[in-house]
């Protein structure tokens, strides 16, 4: 075997295993200063491409009746974009009312030890500091973050985060922390009417594409950019006491693992 051929062999052995890689688009950079509701447009667009895309997503696993998936999509083959897919038996509403209120963001999802609103900049946009759990081998990761949120005709809600620039608000750096890159992370929540779900339900879609920044294990890493099938659980869990929730029927989680299979 020739040189070349190994390393072409091991080029495809790291494929398989990372998930595959979609060089061509830009990862989106952090806003510089306050963003407007303009200023978010192109970061909704970039989050609604990435939910139609059911193109060579990976499956990585299915806990609790959530899916999670995930590829490599943007000119930075470093950076997965992980999603997770799960049913909570609540209104879509109440859902998003607890993920736009980021004071409890910590209170349901386990990677976060805290999270605070540093400035409400309107109805549909603010800005956050949120602080991820560290351990003995890793220091906590801190993202200054906006937040926007949207809702269409049929109440299906979009809310999306981005990191934001903005040292008058929230240092550029903070002592005993890794500074990460939150380039993308959003939910959908759409509304169930389906037969098979008992009351009013909501399908919840989590994107996740993170650079967390420093010296991470592969392991740390990969299970950190997995937390938005923890999130999903979480929020579950507290809006309706039970992880597990409302379960898929067969034909949904077929047709989901289906999607995530490359």
């Amino acid at each position: 075997m020739t040189l070349n051929a190994v390393i072409d062999y091991i080029q495809d052995l790291a494929h398989d295993l990372r998930g595959t890689k979609t060089v061509g688009h830009s990862l989106l950079l952090p806003f510089e200063g306050i963003p407007s509701k303009v200023d978010f447009q192109n970061t909704f667009a970039d989050f609604s491409r990435i939910l139609n895309d059911e193109i060579d997503w990976a499956f990585v696993s299915e806990r609790s009746d959530v899916i999670t998936s995930k590829k490599f999509d943007s000119d930075d083959a470093s950076i997965a974009i992980v999603r997770s897919r799960g049913i909570i038996n609540c209104p879509s509403s109440s859902v998003a009312d607890m993920i736009w209120n980021v004071k409890r963001r910590a209170s349901w999802d386990p990677l976060f030890e805290t999270s605070e609103l540093t400035k409400q900049i309107n109805d549909e946009i603010l800005v956050a500091y949120m602080v991820t759990k560290g351990s003995t081998l890793i220091w906590p990761r801190d993202f200054s973050v906006a937040i926007s949120r949207k809702e269409d005709p049929k109440g299906t809600f979009y809310i999306v985060a981005r990191s934001i620039n903005e040292p008058k608000l929230i240092p550029t750096s903070v002592e005993g922390r890794v500074r990460g890159v939150m380039h993308l992370y959003g939910f959908k929540i759409e509304p169930i009417t389906h037969s098979d779900y008992n009351g009013e339900a909501c399908k919840v879609t989590s994107i996740c594409q993170v650079d967390n920044s420093g010296w991470l294990l592969d392991e740390l890493q990969s299970s950190m950019n997995s937390a938005t099938e923890s999130a999903i659980v979480g929020l579950r869990t507290s809006l309706v006491g039970d992880a597990n929730g409302e379960r898929m029927n067969e034909l949904e989680r077929d047709e989901l693992k289906l999607l995530s299979v490359v």
